[in-house]
């Protein structure tokens, strides 16, 4: 059951969000617009550290948000975000987003 939640949940969200631990043990979590309108009045709150407030996100952009090392979760579990935003009709949406903390992309790339 999970599985179909998660990918109905992942086809249809207006939002796509990841999460990075950096070196210095803070995690980088963007969250981008996957839709063809513009999302607005954007505000973010992260479970344990507080309420971001975002700037519109046209079709495309991403806001990147720093948690620090003390509220950040491990490598591998989730980072819960709740998004409440206005969609191109005006209207209030609520997204309740779980990105897993990946480890950070090694210097130049891997290669």
């Amino acid at each position: 059951w999970w599985v179909i939640h998660q990918i109905n949940r992942d086809m249809y969200q207006d939002l796509a969000a990841g999460a990075v631990r950096r070196d210095d043990g803070r995690v980088l979590v963007t969250v981008a617009n996957r839709m063809p309108y513009v999302l607005r009045r954007v505000a973010m709150t992260v479970r344990g550290v507080g309420k971001f407030d975002v700037r519109d996100l046209n079709p495309g952009d991403a806001a990147d948000l720093l948690l620090p090392r003390e509220a950040s979760p491990p490598l591998n579990e989730p980072v819960a975000v709740r998004a409440d935003y206005r969609t191109h009709g005006g209207l209030p949406h609520v997204a309740i987003l779980t990105p897993r903390v990946a480890p950070s992309a090694p210097e130049g790339g891997g290669r």
